[in-house]
């Protein structure tokens, strides 16, 4: 068994005994091609509650300090997470990730660019945008609820969106506008 699977229910394990989560729509995960995730941030434990599907394996775009973090740093690079400069144009990680998309994997990214604990889906930044544009790539919004420890969180997936007609699009805000309004749908179904 991988290291992905072994910590997959593992956590698995955790998020339905602590946080009693339950996935909704998972049958909108497509089993394969390279697919893009974009989720609202409220908790550090989002990727966690996204990851625990056994639809497919997911990387993660994370902020780069996480990587520097003993042993968790150590795993979460071994699980596959790509690492982010914060507040810059990280051209390392923007590659990583077309890379991994195009290679058919499935990236989970935050468009949002950090945690908004009041549970407001604010304003996102372009880089969903950007891969999106540089592949192409199929597009599944995701929305999950603030977590409570022995309360019911849930986890969302919107059908997937094709994206390829903004391939050659210039115009990023528009790609993240479509993709932030999925978000927000979802978003209210869950309350």
């Amino acid at each position: 068994m991988s290291l992905y699977k072994v910590v997959r229910n593992i956590c698995k394990a955790a998020m339905k005994f602590f946080y009693r989560v339950e996935h909704i729509n998972s049958e909108n995960i497509p089993t394969e091609g390279g697919v893009l995730f974009c989720a609202n941030h409220t908790s550090n434990l989002d990727p966690v509650m996204l990851g625990v599907t056994n639809r497919r394996e997911f990387s993660f775009m994370a902020k780069e300090s996480l990587i520097k973090i003993p042993l968790l740093g150590t795993i979460i690079k071994k699980l596959g997470v790509i690492p982010v400069k914060r507040n810059s144009n990280d051209i390392l990680a923007i590659k990583k990730a077309i890379e991994a998309l195009n290679s058919g994997k499935a990236i989970m990214i935050f468009p949002e660019g950090t945690r908004h604990k009041d549970g407001v889906i604010r304003d996102a930044k372009d880089g969903a945008a950007l891969l999106i544009k540089k592949t192409g790539a199929t597009v599944v919004p995701c929305a999950l609820t603030k977590h409570s420890l022995f309360k019911k969180s849930r986890v969302i997936f919107g059908k997937p969106l094709d994206m390829s007609e903004y391939k050659d699009s210039k115009d990023l805000k528009h790609i993240t506008n479509v993709i932030m309004d999925e978000v927000k749908k979802l978003y209210e179904e869950l309350k």
